[in-house]
């Protein structure tokens, strides 16, 4: 099932409060905290990446059939509703995001009554910002795959990473993907969202370090809560492209790298978790926001809404630099879970 709307309250949000972007700002940040991840965004521009990105019709290149697959020696294995199998006969574990957290940049509109403000963590007259709407389709059925405002038994956001299997002593690769979850949340079985763009990174776990950090140079000083530090026993990622499909609104991060720390061997939460991205001037400009936000904004593309850009309304500037390549690193704090995963 493609889930193409983008998320209700999002949605809903960014038409009712924001206005075209024409004001200025006082350089001040609209702040959200968030107690679980701790998290901050960074800015993001475009260059080459060494990961792959692709585009199936529900499953990864790696997945086969729910109840068997076929090892390398022939012999079958079996399944059930908590792993899938791998074309190499090993099981697949399944984690699922379930809290996500944009922290640098910060996204500033022209809210009504109110002028240039940070809408990031926006949370006024009843309505949300970019990580409140966002949390909140993560967590609740509110509209179905075409965006008519009906529950269909389907949470309405999820991303998982899919391992085949997690290897906390050495490393190993894994699928990072939209899929289609059921509700509740708390009792939920995820499986391949239909047309989901899949993209692969290597890892390599270890026992006691910092898998990942953010740069100082990336950060904005008025931004709190700052980015995740990824320590302990976790695990980090190679450098890949990374499309973070929210809603109609695409991310595409290049040199995305992904890195969480284990809550246990074996794990069963990853948090705190980070993903560090790059997205260039050129993508956030290629990059169309949803026609309905559109005519409520006047923003027409993703960089309409980040500061820096000439069409921003924030009197302050983001941007940064990627070997070259002008644009916005982000980094995004989550929190994922073990689930059952149906292929």
């Amino acid at each position: 099932m493609i889930r193409s709307s983008t998320p209700l309250a999002l949605s809903a949000t960014l038409a009712l409060c924001l206005c075209a972007c024409n004001g200025d700002d006082d350089g001040t940040s609209g702040g959200g905290t968030d107690s679980t991840t701790g998290g901050s965004t960074t800015e993001a521009s475009t260059s080459g990446s060494t990961g792959s990105t692709s585009t199936t019709n529900g499953t990864t290149a790696a997945t086969t059939d729910a109840s068997t697959s076929t090892t390398t020696d022939g012999s079958g294995t079996t399944t059930d509703a908590t792993t899938g199998t791998t074309t190499g006969g090993g099981m697949v574990e399944a984690f699922r995001v379930t809290e996500l957290y944009v922290r640098e940049p910060h996204f500033y509109g022209d809210v009504m009554l109110i002028g240039c403000s940070d809408v990031t963590d926006l949370e006024v007259f009843g309505l949300k910002g970019v990580n409140p709407s966002f949390n909140e389709a993560m967590s609740t059925d509110m509209d179905d795959a075409m965006g008519s405002g009906t529950p269909d038994g389907v949470i309405d956001l999820s991303f998982v990473m899919l391992f085949d299997p997690l290897d906390q002593a050495g490393g190993g690769s894994y699928d990072f993907q939209r899929a289609d979850c059921v509700v509740p949340p708390s009792m939920t079985v995820c499986s391949p969202a239909d047309g989901a763009t899949v993209s692969t990174f290597d890892y390599t776990s270890m026992a006691d370090a910092t898998c990942l950090e953010p740069d100082p140079a990336h950060l904005t000083n008025m931004y709190t809560p700052k980015p995740n530090t990824v320590s302990g026993a976790c695990f980090a990622s190679s450098s890949a492209a990374l499309v973070l499909e929210l809603g109609d609104i695409q991310l595409p991060l290049t040199d995305a790298e992904v890195a969480a720390t284990y809550d246990a061997d074996p794990a069963d939460n990853f948090a705190p978790g980070l993903i560090k991205g790059f997205v260039s001037e050129t993508d956030a400009q290629n990059t169309m926001l949803p026609p309905d936000i559109q005519d409520a904004t006047g923003a027409t593309v993703l960089a309409d809404l980040l500061p820096g850009s000439p069409s921003n309304c924030a009197n302050h500037d983001d941007r940064d630099d990627n070997n070259g390549t002008s644009g916005w690193w982000f980094y995004v704090d989550f929190v994922a879970e073990r689930v059952p995963w149906t292929p």
